[in-house]
């Protein structure tokens, strides 16, 4: 367990915690811990299949993906990241994948229906034009294209874009305040 959190939360390399284990006296090589973490991960395999099980039984998720390094240099993977933030199924499954296909999401998603939110990445076209899938935009995206016009205008903010960031800034001052209120609340 210790590896294990030493690795993804602390992200120190098996590498490093073989060389601090050597130091306490400990002689283990960082491709025993990398058996033990494959290992652990085999045993783990029914919750993670449980946990994708999970994506079809609610009504609202929000998806990204973001780029990670793995081993071989100039190579890029993706870890996709599923979120049920409803109260009482509230829930993050990680997906790690070499690609940024929209193959992955098609597959994990294709008995989802409800609401979706992602960015404006074409990789979720499949889902946008779907039937049973209501996609949602992301603020913090499309701020940005107000910011990129407010900026190719000399900082101009008292045009139509800059109208548009004091309005998103209050939508996320509302955010804020209602970040601890209950559900209901919020609704």
């Amino acid at each position: 367990c210790e590896v294990m959190l030493n690795k993804y939360r602390y992200h120190l390399p098996f590498y490093r915690q073989s060389k601090v284990l050597e130091q306490a006296g400990l002689k283990i090589a960082d491709n025993t811990m990398a058996g033990w973490v494959m290992q652990a991960a085999a045993q783990l395999e029914p919750l993670r299949t449980a946990l994708f099980e999970q994506l079809s039984t609610v009504k609202a998720l929000q998806a990204d993906e973001t780029p990670v390094k793995v081993l071989k240099p100039d190579k890029k993977a993706y870890m996709w990241l599923y979120h049920s933030y409803l109260p009482g199924k509230r829930f993050v499954i990680f997906d790690f994948s070499l690609g940024r296909s929209s193959e992955v999401v098609n597959a994990r998603l294709k008995d989802f229906k409800g609401l979706l939110q992602t960015d404006g990445y074409s990789g979720y076209n499949t889902q946008r034009a779907r039937e049973d899938v209501v996609t949602l935009g992301c603020w913090d995206h499309a701020r940005r294209k107000f910011t990129d016009v407010v900026k190719a205008c000399g900082n101009n903010k008292s045009g139509k874009a800059g109208q548009m960031l004091k309005k998103i800034s209050k939508l996320y001052g509302i955010e804020a305040d209602l970040k601890t209120a209950s559900p209901e609340k919020r609704k």
